[in-house]
């Protein structure tokens, strides 16, 4: 499984321009190289990340403790092992400024800015929040529309609605106009003791709050209670879990947080229904009307059977077992999907109670959900992702900055199966099934990104390339002995061809291939690298006759990807057999599996200069050395 993620960069620096941060497509996080991601979650400027093995990492801002290290910092540019977590993990959830995450045994683990159930480990830090205060969540949105009198007069007018909605709060939260409570520095993972005796399988986190669900199906919440987030019939902030009576006797399959109010889904008379609580402020409780509640309540409207929900900042979403996406709440950036965005500006009330998702309705049954700060992201059953909502970041995927109103499908991961799909507060991520050898990934760095640390004793250019492909001999032999004896026969014609550091500069010229350009070649060259291909769609047929020309036929994996990803392209399925059974596809490429190839590379020739070691264990160094391979 790999990690691709888009949206805001978080590893950047906080001095970095929005569009520095800004990361419009899914990208492979190549951090992780051969391991296997099992789950994601980002709040406001972090993120985490689970490993098959339970290791947690962590990357983003820091200052507040959020990244787990035990040394608060501003930056953490790359993910870091948090070493503090001796557990396997398996789920983790990303509050504004604070983490959690969940053990194999149903422990809870807590760390950022937070309630302190014990001492603090640090200087306190005053928060200070107001049920007549500004909503949450919305500051980037404000922000991002400076130079939009429209838009701006949008998040004015919505604020405001907010404030004089008087007439409609519940009298929990008359008189609770201010509170202040303290909160503290946790820059090492902590037990939550609270939960102790109770299994937890999910946490999930809001602005300032949480909620954890146990395994026989009973819902556990803590922090900020402001609007009654926490479902326990009060406005009070609590620090440690507490159980929320009202949903006893009721089985909860899932949780979800907004920014300040939840989403449950609760089997109720034999059926599975959505339910909602907190902040009811802009409809996103679904309840008809702008009061918010301190106990769950049983969202109308929704006849089937619901089975996935998703919260942003103040919307929410559910599908039912149908396929049929429901939408509700804030409505002022396109959350709904709509085909303008200003059609919600008439009536804002039209989306206080679930209306049904119409594009989608008509083209994609929606399998699960997932909602960032203002944006939604689902998963179809044709294995589809699609993507509506504000496009602040990029978040929605799609490669440009505009807001999308109506759902379309993020094509830059057509191809791949997508295991699991996360959306934080402007970031987002997916968990996608690759094709290959899983350690082959470690051989990414080797072919992509700077070359500027690394070894290498061939580069490979085409006459339009600005520059070479870093690549190495022994890759060349295991992987594609055409392309290697072509190199070979160059070099020996012209030994004095060389580059940098005395390396053969061999140029890949086929008068027959006008199409050969560095994507396709690069493309090649990554997958001979890592077992995985990654192509342009108007690309496959460059790459098709390339591979004809370089004798690469019978491999099962290509094949497989090719007819994914231009199977679900209109006019490009001529590109592939389709007659054909998978897996004996037109376009094919050669090579055994990596590993395979590579030992054969090693056996038949005397490439004593060349070691590649394949990790097998958490951590090379200090390992036993039986556990490495010695490829070459």
């Amino acid at each position: 499984m790999a990690l691709y993620v888009w949206g805001k960069n978080c590893a950047l620096s906080m001095a970095a321009t929005e569009r520095e941060k800004t990361v419009v497509y899914p990208t492979l996080m190549e951090h992780f190289g051969s391991e296997v991601v099992t789950d994601y979650a980002a709040g406001d400027n972090h993120a985490l990340a689970v490993t098959e093995f339970g290791d947690v990492y962590s990357w983003g801002r820091g200052k507040d403790g959020e990244l787990g290290h035990g040394d608060p910092r501003d930056d953490q540019p790359v993910p870091l092992k948090i070493k503090g977590l001796q557990e396997h993990i398996v789920n983790v959830a990303c509050g504004n400024i604070h983490s959690m995450a969940t053990t194999i045994t149903g422990h809870v683990y807590m760390w950022g800015l937070l309630h302190d159930e014990g001492p603090p480990t640090s200087t306190p830090d005053d928060n200070e929040s107001s049920s007549s205060g500004m909503l949450m969540g919305m500051a980037e949105v404000r922000a991002s529309t400076q130079n939009d009198p429209i838009l701006a007069r949008v998040v004015r007018d919505a604020e405001a609605a907010y404030r004089e909605g008087t007439n409609e709060v519940s009298d929990f939260e008359q008189g609770v106009d201010k509170m202040t409570e303290h909160r503290h520095r946790q820059s090492v993972p902590r037990l939550a003791t609270s939960l102790i005796g109770h299994f937890i399988t999910k946490v999930s986190a809001g602005a300032g709050h949480n909620l954890a669900l146990s395994a026989n199906g009973e819902v556990f919440s803590c922090g900020y209670n402001e609007h009654g987030q926490l479902g326990l019939g009060h406005a009070n902030t609590v620090s440690s879990f507490q159980l929320i009576l009202s949903l006893q006797g009721l089985f909860v399959h899932d949780i979800v947080c907004g920014h300040q109010h939840n989403l449950a889904q609760v089997q109720l008379d034999g059926i599975s229904r959505c339910f909602t609580w907190g902040l009811g402020a802009l409809g996103q409780l679904g309840h008809g009307t702008r009061r918010s509640f301190a106990t769950p309540r049983h969202v109308q409207g929704i006849a089937a059977a619901i089975v996935s929900v998703g919260a942003g900042s103040h919307h929410s979403v559910a599908v039912d077992e149908d396929g049929i996406v429901y939408t509700w709440g804030h409505s002022e950036y396109g959350q709904h999907g709509v085909a303008m965005a200003g059609h919600d500006l008439n009536d804002a009330r039209e989306f206080f109670v679930p209306r049904k998702q119409q594009t989608l309705a008509t083209t994609a049954p929606i399998v699960s959900v997932c909602c960032g700060s203002h944006y939604t992201l689902a998963t179809g059953r044709d294995g589809r992702l699609y993507s509506w909502g504000w496009n602040t970041y990029g978040v929605l995927g799609v490669g440009h900055f505009l807001t999308t109103t109506a759902p379309q499908p993020i094509d830059k991961l057509n191809g791949y199966t997508i295991a699991r799909v996360m959306a934080g507060c402007n970031q987002s991520g997916a968990i996608v099934d690759c094709m290959g050898a899983p350690h082959a990934m470690r051989f990414r760095r080797l072919i992509v990104g700077d070359h500027s640390s690394k070894r290498y004793d061939l580069a490979l250019t085409v006459p339009t390339a600005v520059k070479s492909s870093l690549v190495h001999w022994v890759f060349l032999k295991a992987r594609c002995p055409y392309l290697f004896g072509y190199c070979r026969a160059a070099v020996a014609a012209a030994p004095q061809l060389c580059g940098a550091d005395h390396v053969p500069v061999v140029q890949v010229h086929f008068p027959d291939l006008p199409m050969l350009d560095s994507p396709v070649l690069k493309a090649i060259l990554v997958y001979l690298y890592t077992d995985r291909l990654d192509i342009a769609i108007h690309k496959v047929a460059a790459v098709k006759e390339v591979a004809k020309v370089f004798a690469l036929v019978h491999d099962l994996p290509f094949s497989i990807a090719c007819k994914r990803t231009v199977g679900k392209q209109p006019g490009l399925a001529h590109m592939l057999n389709e007659n054909a059974p998978l897996g004996h596809c037109t376009l094919t490429l050669h090579v055994a599996l990596l590993d395979g190839a590579m030992r054969y590379a090693v056996g038949a020739t005397l490439w004593s200069r060349q070691v590649v070691v394949v990790r097998t264990g958490h951590d090379d160094r200090g390992a036993d050395p039986r556990v490495r391979r010695r490829l070459v």
